[in-house]
């Protein structure tokens, strides 16, 4: 069945959910869920985005540089003060939805998605060009100069 009539070509990002939850990241910075057969509007200037495993949480960027967490289930932003102090590229949720990976830079980081501060956060790679952790195996891969590495967390 149809879920929404969107021109292909105005989409930039998108992810769909195990619970069935269309998360779409317009090119114009429109951050949207698609679910049950309604819409509902999360951020106006997002660059990026990840959608939590538990279908429940969004982390996103916005084109300004905050980051921000949305929980569905109460409607509620949560601004993130990771101190991580370059350009983030990548975002991607540890399998208990309550840390997220960073990349930022040429550096890997790990962060808790909390609201008491002052949020831990560490970094765990530096000289990457790419990562990609895969909650199944919970590990992690990183791609540096010297190689690719697997960590089991």
């Amino acid at each position: 069945s149809k879920i929404s009539t969107l021109e292909i070509n105005e989409i930039k990002d998108w992810e769909l959910g195990s619970d069935g939850k269309v998360v779409v990241l317009f090119k114009n910075g429109g951050l949207s869920v698609f679910s049950n057969n309604e819409i509902f509007n999360i951020a106006q200037k997002a660059s990026l985005f990840a959608l939590a495993g538990n279908n429940e949480t969004i982390a996103f960027l916005d084109y300004d540089g905050p980051l921000y967490v949305y929980k569905l289930d109460n409607e509620k932003y949560l601004k993130l003060e990771s101190g991580v102090n370059e350009t983030i590229s990548d975002l991607s949720w540890y399998k208990d939805n309550e840390h997220l990976f960073i990349e930022a830079g040429t550096g890997l980081y790990f962060t808790e998605v909390d609201e008491r501060l002052p949020l831990n956060t560490i970094r765990l790679a530096t000289d990457i060009s790419e990562y990609d952790y895969e909650q199944a195996q919970d590990s992690l891969y990183i791609l540096t100069p010297k190689g690719i590495f697997k960590s089991e967390i």
